[in-house]
């Protein structure tokens, strides 16, 4: 018989991620207004504006745009990316690379192009940091998949596609400009 605690340790550390984009999420959009800890990422608000354009005169469902919506985005996009991490998959998808890649120049050049308006409506120091905490997530998100593509281990490929999802529903994108 096949020892099943590894796959019980697979299983766990899937669940132990999944709560933790979950909580990132939340973080992300917790404040209502940007603010460095929760600078609303554009991976969390358009769903939540999507819905609130849907139900807006329905405030008995304003839960689900505080609460829902932000701690299912980051599970979601980390299960349909790689869905196979529940298995216990080992390797990194070559759409992966794309992904970051793409992620990595929209990134930049959303930072580049939202500075000026960043430095107007939320001030300098919130545009500076959340310009240095992308710099750094991105650089460490490229680090974690180029681990992850060399060891092919399921330990190393869960820490980079969490990494990148955690990334996507805190900080990335994050509201710069004026509030509707």
């Amino acid at each position: 018989m096949r020892n099943p605690e590894p796959q019980l340790h697979r299983t766990a550390a899937t669940g132990l991620a999944l709560l933790i984009l979950a909580a990132a999420g939340y973080v992300g959009s917790a404040s209502g207004v940007p603010t460095v800890r929760s600078p609303l990422p554009l991976a969390t608000t358009l769903p939540i504006f999507w819905f609130w354009m849907g139900v807006h005169e329905a405030g008995a469902l304003r839960w689900v745009t505080e609460y829902a919506i932000p701690v299912v985005v980051g599970p979601l996009l980390l299960l349909a990316w790689h869905p196979r991490l529940l298995d216990g998959a080992d390797e990194v998808p070559r759409r992966s690379s794309v992904g970051l890649i793409l992620i990595s120049i929209f990134m930049a050049a959303d930072l580049a192009f939202g500075w000026q308006y960043g430095v107007e409506y939320q001030g300098k120091p919130y545009t500076l940091a959340l310009v240095l905490l992308n710099a750094v997530a991105m650089g460490l998100s490229w680090v974690l998949l180029w681990v992850a593509r060399k060891r092919r281990t399921f330990w190393s490929t869960l820490v980079s596609h969490a990494f990148v999802a955690g990334w996507l529903v805190w900080i990335a994108f994050p509201w710069l400009g004026e509030l509707p």
